[in-house]
């Protein structure tokens, strides 16, 4: 990750990865009252993506292959609670995920 004047600010892993064509990212919070972890989605330019979600110590915790390309990524507090969903939007599809007993799942 770079800051705006090119400097290398963080290094994730990201298995997998492979040459990507465009990657996007949000910080997000799965648990009221936790550190924000940081979610990525990879884009693989027509040949399906990669969802990276890392807390915050940079650790990866979650990777998922997607079959098609994605879109677009964003966090929000969808009921208010403070814990937030993450969304990856892809070709006429909207994924939600969430944090369940300590496992980030889809749904």
């Amino acid at each position: 990750m770079l800051d705006f004047a090119g400097t290398v600010v963080a290094a994730y892993d990201a298995p997998d990865c492979g040459s990507l064509g465009s990657a996007s990212g949000t910080p997000v919070v799965l648990n009221t009252g936790s550190p924000e972890c940081f979610a990525v989605l990879v884009d693989f330019e027509g040949s399906g993506a990669a969802l990276y979600v890392y807390d915050a110590e940079r650790t990866l915790i979650y990777h998922e292959s997607l079959s098609e390309s994605g879109a677009a990524i964003a966090a929000t507090d969808l009921d208010g609670t403070g814990t937030e969903e993450l969304l990856v939007g892809g070709r006429g599809k909207l994924w939600q995920y969430t944090l369940t007993n300590a496992d980030t799942s889809r749904q």
